[in-house]
């Protein structure tokens, strides 16, 4: 009887020792959108049907999605976008420098769900080959994302 309570109990303290910790949720950048805001209208309208064939007074909004833990110890992460085109040149307008635009935000909470979005605005610029690329940096944080969109303007 003795034997057999011991045996039970070493396992049951075996069992506790191996039981696995919870896990922390992992840093994660799920999605960036992008949506135009209408300087003229002060409205959101979206990016497939721009308000004028020319980019004249319009804003990107770009958000990017973070997942991760409910509660930010230590070091808090930074959130950092980068907006990037080739230099181009055509026969209507003439040649164009390459475009790079950079912004960061300071993750200081992801709410209780462990998921919010982040806006950056922008000025829309006509370019073809725009690459958009979040990048979420901190201790032992790394993810990152990237969306290719064409920002194209009537000749």
């Amino acid at each position: 009887m003795i034997r057999a309570l011991a045996i039970v109990v070493a396992a049951l303290v075996a069992t506790a020792a191996h039981a696995e910790k919870p896990k922390k949720a992992r840093w994660s950048i799920s999605a960036i959108t992008l949506k135009l805001f209408d300087q003229d209208k002060n409205a959101v309208v979206s990016i497939d049907k721009p308000p004028n064939p020319y980019g004249l007074g319009l804003d990107l909004l770009v958000s990017v999605k973070v997942k991760g833990p409910t509660e930010i110890e230590g070091e808090r992460p930074t959130l950092s976008l980068t907006v990037d085109a080739p230099a181009s040149s055509d026969e209507a307008t003439g040649d164009h420098d390459a475009w790079h635009e950079a912004q960061t935000r300071a993750i200081t909470t992801l709410g209780d769900k462990g998921a919010m979005w982040f806006l950056f605005l922008v000025p829309y610029q006509c370019y073809e080959n725009v690459t958009f690329a979040a990048k979420l940096t901190g201790a032992e944080i790394s993810a990152d994302k990237t969306l290719a969109k064409n920002l194209g303007c009537a000749e």
